[in-house]
């Protein structure tokens, strides 16, 4: 199974960002399954017991090994960069009893690694009586100022609700803020919101809360391109052209910071 070296890394990459947040320990999972005429899908997986990433690609091969295979993200990038000092742009996977990455004058072998405790990864589920919310933004526009958001949470775990962001989308506007409990920061982004269900625009106001930083990382950042993100009563889901992201919603109240509003007159 032959693929580009730095589409491999990318795909990897982003399983990654997540499998090495918390719990997952820096573990992913590749999931190899047969398509028709010989088409191959896989499915590149990071966790972390909220937030989930899944890319996919899809691989003409033959005599492929389908199944579900856990492997060490840190290394096999690693490895990836360094041969793309030698000029290999182009890599062959092979699933065997361990992931063999093979180019034209070298083999790298990964045994795997166990999966034991690995962190569930959700499906997107929709209930009959869920309400569904589908959010337009611009990913360039959104993954900016995720960045910016990044900046002014609370880092050091004393206050564990203030370590995310705040969207709330009214109107077609998206207004973001994030405080560390003595700077505040915020911006707006226009978006476009509608109701899934009877395909109207948004008629009421929305509050979720999200990891910036994490989802900043994760969204394909594209200029001209939006990202859709679906909002139900507890995940989100961020849709982009490289895949999905699941994050559970964090049910709180995020605070009142009318206290950092100064008016003037």
């Amino acid at each position: 199974m032959k693929i580009n070296r730095e589409l491999l890394m990318a795909k990897l990459g982003k399983a990654a960002s997540i499998a090495n947040y918390k719990e997952a320990k820096g573990i992913i999972k590749l999931s190899v399954e047969s398509k028709e005429n010989d088409i191959h899908q896989v499915s590149f997986y990071g966790a972390d017991g909220r937030n989930t990433v899944i890319t996919q690609l899809e691989i003409e091969a033959t005599n492929v090994n389908v199944g579900e295979y856990f492997i060490d993200a840190n290394k096999s990038i690693g490895y990836l960069k360094n041969l793309g000092l030698f000029g290999a742009e182009e890599v062959e996977l092979v699933f065997s009893d361990k992931l063999i990455i093979k180019t034209e004058n070298t083999n790298f072998d990964f045994p795997y690694e166990t999966p034991g405790g690995y962190p569930a990864m959700p499906e997107m589920k929709i209930n009959e009586s869920d309400e569904v919310f589908r959010v337009q933004v611009d990913s360039t526009l959104l993954v900016s100022r995720l960045l910016t958001l990044s900046k002014t949470v609370c880092s050091d775990g004393s206050r564990p609700l203030l370590s995310y962001a705040n969207l709330f989308i009214r109107d077609n506007t998206m207004r973001m803020r994030s405080t560390d409990g003595i700077r505040l920061f915020q911006t707006e982004l226009n978006c476009k919101a509608v109701d899934m269900i009877t395909e109207k625009p948004l008629e009421r106001e929305l509050e979720v809360n999200v990891n910036p930083l994490i989802l900043s990382k994760l969204i394909y950042d594209e200029e001209g391109v939006d990202v859709d993100l679906v909002v139900t009563k507890d995940f989100i889901y961020i849709m982009d052209r490289s895949g999905m992201i699941t994050m559970k919603v964090i049910d709180e109240k995020y605070p009142d910071l009318s206290d950092f509003i100064i008016e003037v007159d």
